[in-house]
């Protein structure tokens, strides 16, 4: 498979692309749900950057509650919560198997049936050795935009070497 050398600005701006031409609006403030990292209030950005790796840049980030977020970067998705990480990387990510289930008004709905805002359901990304893992992420609007901006995100994994620039 041929791969191509791409710096982080470059994975960073080709994230941001598809984000942009997914929610078809380019006004984000940093109080949505599923947002841009650069937009987040500064507080918000310094929880976040313990957590980074020198060689990655944070561009997407997806709140669920307080203190619980993933970040997308130019190599991995960072789960954080409670002060303690869960990470996967592009190159270990093969694809989304969705929702398990979404319980709305004590009835339980399967993966596609609702996009229901407000509530959190355990979501599976496939690794590519098949494991399965299961994060929490908001069902509404901004889970599904987070499922299907990210579902592309196994070509930064495969196709991609990140370039060093000194």
């Amino acid at each position: 498979m041929q791969t191509f050398e791409k710096t982080n600005e470059q994975i960073k701006s080709q994230i941001m692309n598809w984000f942009l031409k997914y929610m078809r609006i380019s006004d984000f403030n940093g109080n949505e749900e599923f947002t841009i990292f650069d937009k987040i209030p500064l507080e918000e950005q310094e929880i976040i950057n313990p957590f980074l790796d020198s060689d990655e840049l944070p561009v997407l980030v997806l709140k669920k509650i307080n203190e619980v977020l993933i970040v997308c970067t130019t190599k991995r998705f960072i789960n954080i919560e409670n002060n303690t990480i869960q990470v996967l990387k592009y190159s270990d990510f093969k694809e989304h198997l969705g929702y398990k289930y979404i319980l709305v008004d004590g009835e339980m709905k399967k993966n596609k049936e609702v996009k229901t805002n407000g509530y959190i359901a355990e979501f599976g990304l496939v690794k590519t050795n098949e494991d399965i893992i299961y994060w929490k992420i908001p069902t509404g609007n901004s889970g599904f935009s987070f499922w299907n901006i990210t579902k592309k995100f196994d070509i930064i994994g495969r196709k991609y070497r990140i370039k060093q620039i000194d």
